[in-house]
C-alpha cells in the first residue's frame, strides 16, 4: 500500500481554514530544500566585467544556506505555528464562542480563563550576535506561510463576516524597556503589517491592565499564528525592573492560544531560566542555544556552514572549500555572520583588481579581514577567542577561554605572578561594572515607583498574573 502524504497531515478528514492558508508541511528531511535561497541564480553577472559586479555584493543578505543546528529550530517553529492554528480551529463552536467571550471581556478580571485558555507552547533562540538567529526563523517562516496576510470571504461555518488573519508577527523588543513599551511595540508591528491605526486606541486605554486586554484581544481576533519577539537584550529581560511582567505577559498570550518565541542574547535569559515552571513553558518547543563553531574541523562549519555560503560567488576562478575554512577561521572564530562579511570582503577585493575574470587569492581573505568595513567586526571576533575576558562587549557572555581557545600553546603547570595579578584585576573591574549597573537599576526602579501611580502598579501586575495563571487560586497549570 503506497503511503500518504497530505498536504495538511493533522487534518485527516476535517477542515481548518486557518491552517489550510499555511504552505503543505514539510517534513525534517524536506527543510534544506525549501529553506535555502541563491539569489545570484537569477543574475547574469558572468556578463559583467569583474568591476561592475561589485554592485551585486549586497545579495549576500539574501543568500541562505541551512544547516544542521538550525533545521531543529526551523523544525520546531513549524509545530508551535501548525499546532496553534489546529488548537483554535473557528469550526468548532466551541473556539467560536471563546474568541466572542475574549472579544466582550471588559479586562483582564473579566476574563474567564477556565474558558478562555487554549495552552500553546514556547520557545527560546537564544545567540550571540551574528549566529543568524533572526534571518533563518524569518527565513523559515516564509516558507511555511508564503502569505502573512490572508483575507478570508465570509463564511457562515466559522462565524464570521469577513477575516484578516496574520500567519505570524515579529516584533522587536522595546528599547523602551516598560510594560507599555512592549505594548506598543507589539501593537506597532501589527499595524505596520497590516495598514491599521491600533496604536491609537491602545494610547486610549486607562491604564496598563486595559492595555494588556487590548493587545491580547486584537491579537486572538487576528488569530495571530505566532509571536516573535526578537533582539531581546540584557535589559530587556534580566536587568529590567519589568523583566518578570514581560514575561508573564508572555505567558498569558500564550495561555490564549498564541505561540509565543523570544529571540535574543543568552544574557537576556539568564534568569528565565532560573524558575522551572517557566524554563518549562518556554521550553516546550525548544530551547535553542546556538553557539560558534568551536574549531575549523567542526562538521557542521566545514561540510555544510561554508560549503554553502562559498556558493555564492562572483569570480570564476575562487579558492577551495578547506583553503577559505583554514584561512578565514582566525577572523570569523566559527561565527557565520562574520563569515559572510569576511567573505563579501573577500569577494570585493578580487572583483577590484580588474581585468577579464576574477581570480581569488588566499591572500584576499587576511587582507579583507583589514578593511574599514571587516575591520572591527574582527575585533569582535578576538574578544569572543579569549571568551570576552576582558568584559569589552557587555552583550557577550565573559568567561576565561578554555584551553583550545586559543591559537596558541596549551599552558602548562602553575600560572605565574603576572598572570594572577591580571586576572585580579580584571576581576575587580568586572565586580566595579557590575556594581555601577546595579546602582543605575536600582535608581531606575525607584524612579518608576515613584512615578507610577500605586493603583496602575498593583493592577497591572495583577492583570498580568491572572493572564499567566500565576495566581494562587490558579496553581500550576499543564503545558
Amino acid at each position: 500500500m503506497a503511503l500518504r502524504m497530505p498536504k495538511h497531515p493533522e487534518l485527516g478528514g476535517e477542515r481548518n481554514p486557518l491552517l489550510e492558508a499555511l504552505a503543505p508541511f514539510v517534513p525534517l528531511s524536506g527543510l534544506p530544500a525549501v529553506l535555502k535561497t541563491e539569489p545570484l541564480k537569477k543574475i547574469r553577472w558572468q556578463s559583467l566585467k569583474p568591476e561592475f559586479r561589485e554592485v551585486h555584493l549586497g545579495q549576500i543578505e539574501n543568500h541562505y544556506w541551512p544547516v544542521a543546528p538550525q533545521l531543529e529550530v526551523c523544525a520546531d517553529i513549524q509545530s508551535m505555528l501548525r499546532a496553534g492554528l489546529m488548537a483554535r480551529n473557528p469550526l468548532s463552536k466551541a473556539e467560536q464562542l471563546r474568541i466572542n467571550m475574549l472579544a466582550l471581556a471588559p479586562d483582564a478580571a473579566g476574563l474567564k480563563l477556565q474558558s478562555l485558555r487554549k495552552r500553546a507552547g514556547g520557545a527560546i533562540v537564544s545567540a550571540i550576535t551574528g549566529m543568524g538567529k533572526s534571518t533563518q526563523v524569518e527565513r523559515a517562516l516564509a516558507a511555511f506561510a508564503p502569505q502573512q496576510i490572508i483575507v478570508h470571504r465570509q463564511n457562515k461555518a466559522c462565524g464570521w463576516s469577513t477575516l484578516t488573519q496574520v500567519a505570524y508577527l515579529i516584533a522587536d523588543a522595546p528599547p523602551n524597556a516598560t510594560r507599555y513599551g512592549l505594548f506598543e511595540a507589539i501593537i506597532g508591528a501589527l499595524d505596520r503589517l497590516l495598514g491599521t491605526d491600533y496604536a491609537s486606541v491602545l494610547r486610549r486605554q486607562k491604564n496598563i491592565d486595559a492595555g494588556l486586554v487590548y493587545v491580547a484581544k486584537t491579537l486572538s481576533i487576528h488569530r495571530v499564528g505566532l509571536l516573535v519577539i526578537d533582539e531581546s537584550q540584557e535589559e530587556t529581560l534580566t536587568k529590567n525592573h519589568w523583566g518578570l511582567e514581560f514575561i508573564l505577559v508572555f505567558l498569558g498570550l500564550m495561555n490564549l492560544g498564541i505561540p509565543v518565541v523570544l529571540m535574543g542574547n543568552p544574557l537576556a535569559f539568564t534568569d528565565l531560566d532560573k524558575g522551572a515552571q517557566l524554563t518549562r513553558r518556554f521550553a516546550s518547543h525548544g530551547w535553542h542555544e546556538l553557539v560558534p563553531a568551536e574549531s575549523p574541523a567542526e562538521k557542521w562549519w566545514r561540510k555544510q556552514f561554508v560549503v554553502g555560503e562559498v556558493r555564492f560567488s562572483l569570480c570564476e576562478d575562487s579558492l577551495s572549500v578547506d583553503e577559505v575554512v583554514d584561512a578565514s577561521f582566525e577572523f570569523d572564530q566559527g561565527i557565520p555572520g562574520l563569515f559572510s562579511a569576511l567573505w563579501a570582503e573577500t569577494i570585493r577585493i578580487a572583483l577590484r583588481r580588474g581585468g577579464t575574470t576574477a581570480v581569488m587569492k588566499a591572500a584576499d581573505i587576511a587582507a579583507a579581514a583589514k578593511t574599514p568595513r571587516f575591520r572591527k567586526l574582527a575585533e569582535i571576533a578576538k574578544s569572543i577567542k579569549i571568551g570576552n575576558s576582558t568584559g569589552r562587549y557587555r552583550d557577550l557572555p565573559s568567561k576565561p577561554p578554555t584551553s583550545g581557545a586559543d591559537s596558541g600553546q596549551r599552558q602548562t603547570g602553575a600560572p605565574s605572578a603576572q598572570d594572577i595579578v591580571a586576572a585580579v584585576r580584571r576581576l575587580a573591574s568586572k565586580l566595579k561594572r557590575q556594581e555601577a549597573r546595579q546602582k543605575t537599576k536600582d535608581d531606575k526602579d525607584r524612579h518608576l515607583r515613584m512615578t507610577s501611580a500605586e493603583d496602575d502598579l498593583r493592577r497591572g501586575t495583577d492583570a498580568m498574573s491572572i493572564l499567566a495563571s500565576l495566581g494562587n487560586e490558579q496553581g500550576e497549570m499543564d503545558i
